[in-house]
């Protein structure tokens, strides 16, 4: 995109002059302080950045008010399937109207073709900030926070808006108008787009390939379940765990490993947290509603956001019943089994991943452990971390689950193997250049007549090429000794030209490289110097060539052709090394070149 320095309005890349200002646009990668979006919101700071997006805090033109701009990072820029996704779940997320709800006020596209979304503007702090400043919170508290989250969820899922990622870094905490605690529940609609990013754009019903944040996700996610497999009843069990973690100040599994916490949210029941943190006096029957809501099978669990509600809002009332068919309340009885389960201790599943052959007694293993019914709730649970039971076909889902994590794991090492013997042939070829440049320039005539103060780096077949000199000649002779070097892609000369000094009568002089110790040879008497060569008649011809190859090269950069840019920009500096334009321009194409060749790599 372009950006007007006078007028601070955005423009679309093919413009190069403003309309209203008629001044010379500049190229914009990211959106800066003072800059205006599509005429009506200007930014005002940058808040952070995600995987997918970046937020800044930006003031609408004509409201006058605060809004929150989220804008699709540039490596999805020409992700079609990914922004037509993020386009669709952003409309569907504008209808979600609740006040535990961050409400979507717009959707558009900033200058450059990425789409955006203006959200309202919070004051305040996530729950993620929340937990780690003050530890545990208030059982009250935790309540009333859940509680409205709950609320938020229920009118989401009756839209058919499932979230898919709830955890404490989307859920905001900020402060009413009368000054009451109010959560406000971030990215609604938005984690489905996520969701197809992170698969590379196959559709969102893809299995096998596990989605979300580990610590949070529902079993139904740990096995590898997308789209339309899940359903509101996940976004239950993830507030269930960020509940568990309010109240405790701990997550109730812990894991080295993401595949480790995966297998515990499979397998593993949790501690009671009234069991686990008997110091904060915890109720029994608060404890016993997040039980419910951790259930494994989606069917054991709250069978909505409302019986979720309605329990936070009354846990001593819910723990005096249990779901029955028709979604009401019934008694419970404890049974002579769940009362003995305390004396019966149970070994903890290691989180640690099993090897491919013991998967299966693992497993099985697993069904032969008693497991706790939640929906039949006793204050006699054991302490120890109990497996839960499975049939056999949730057995042969949690070992596809553990074998296509096995899968990607080490497709992941080989990759970062090739990677790293890819850099360090890099390394190799960069060294190799970088000692053929400064024998080049050791053994130039020119640069032998007189004391000169060099240093060479390399980097991506790039030289750069700093200290002194005495003559401007030096500094030309320098740049062209480098660029003759076969294999160097571009040569940044920042000699600076110090002047002629008498050289002492009785010592000699040491060009400084990266390869120290390499002492030029002394002359008697310097030989004539030669012409520059490349060279074209002084004056305003070199400089109109020159800024003509550095708006070449700048339209070609815009344009996605960083070869083209990179040879304009070079033979612009073999003109002008003192070229800043042409310096940075190079720069500036080689790194969006790199960073397209990175994004290629990853898809």
């Amino acid at each position: 995109m372009k950006h007007c320095t006078t007028c601070q309005h955005l423009f679309p890349d093919q413009l190069q002059v403003c309309p209203t200002d008629n001044v010379t646009l500049r190229v914009a990668r990211e959106l800066e302080p003072g800059m205006i979006v599509r005429g009506k919101y200007i930014i005002m700071e940058w808040i952070g950045s995600g995987g997918m997006a970046a937020v800044y805090r930006a003031k609408h033109r004509l409201l006058n008010e605060m809004r929150a701009v989220k804008v699709v990072a540039p490596k999805f820029a020409r992700d079609e399937d990914f922004l037509w996704r993020f386009r669709h779940e952003a409309a569907i997320a504008r209808k979600l109207r609740h006040e535990n709800a961050v409400w979507v006020e717009d959707l558009d596209e900033i200058e450059d073709g990425r789409p955006f979304i203006a959200m309202e503007f919070l004051q305040g702090q996530d729950l993620r900030k929340l937990i780690k400043g003050q530890g545990p919170v208030s059982v009250e508290r935790t309540l009333k926070l859940g509680a409205q989250v709950a609320s938020a969820l229920s009118a989401a899922h009756k839209l058919g808006i499932i979230h898919r990622d709830i955890k404490p870094d989307n859920i905001f905490v900020t402060r009413d108008t009368a000054g009451n605690e109010v959560a406000k529940v971030l990215d609604f609609g938005i984690a489905k787009a996520k969701e197809s990013a992170l698969q590379g754009g196959f559709t969102a019903t893809k299995t096998g390939v596990i989605i979300g944040t580990p610590e949070y996700m529902s079993p139904e996610q740990a096995e590898g379940q997308l789209g339309d497999k899940l359903d509101g009843r996940a976004d239950l069990y993830s507030l269930g765990v960020v509940l568990y973690e309010m109240l405790t100040g701990q997550l109730p599994f812990h894991s080295d490993t993401p595949l480790g916490m995966c297998l515990h949210h499979l397998q593993t029941a949790p501690r009671p947290p009234h069991e686990l943190r008997p110091d904060l006096r915890i109720p029994e029957a608060v404890s016993l509603v997040l039980m419910k809501a951790l259930e494994k099978r989606p069917e054991r669990r709250f069978q909505s956001a409302e019986e979720m509600l309605a329990a936070l809002r009354n846990p001593t009332e819910g723990t005096q019943r249990a779901v029955n068919g028709s979604g009401a309340f019934a008694p419970t009885k404890v049974t002579e089994k769940q009362t003995r389960l305390k004396e019966e201790p149970t070994a903890a599943l290691s989180s640690s991943l099993p090897a491919a052959g013991e998967a299966a007694s693992l497993a099985a293993a697993a069904t032969r452990a008693p497991m706790v019914e939640a929906a039949q709730p006793t204050p006699r649970i054991a302490k120890d971390f109990v497996p839960a039971a499975h049939d056999k076909s949730r057995r042969l889902r949690i070992i596809l689950a553990a074998a296509t994590v096995i899968v990607f794991a080490v497709a992941g090492y080989l990759l970062l193997k090739v990677n790293k013997r890819r850099n360090a042939a890099l390394r190799e070829h960069d060294a190799a250049i970088h000692n053929l440049v400064v024998q080049k320039l050791q053994s130039s005539a020119l640069l032998q007549s007189r004391g000169q103060n060099i240093t060479v780096t390399v980097s991506d077949d790039a030289v750069t090429l700093s200290g002194s000199v005495p003559l401007p000649g030096d500094k030309e002779e320098a740049g062209n000794e480098a660029r003759d070097i076969p294999g160097v892609s571009g040569v940044i000369n920042n000699i600076v030209v110090a002047g002629l000094q008498p050289p002492p009568s009785t010592s000699s002089s040491k060009m400084e490289t990266d390869n120290p110790g390499q002492a030029q040879t002394p002359s008697v008497a310097p030989p004539p110097k030669r012409p520059a060569r490349n060279s074209m008649p002084a004056g305003g011809a070199i400089s109109q060539k020159v800024a003509d190859l550095v708006k070449s090269g700048n339209q070609q950069n815009d344009l996605g052709n960083y070869d083209a840019a990179i040879a304009d920009f070079q033979q612009a500096l073999r003109l002008n090394a003192n070229s800043s334009e042409a310096r940075n321009g190079l720069v500036r194409a080689r790194r969006a070149q790199k960073t397209e060749e990175n994004v290629l790599q990853k898809k």
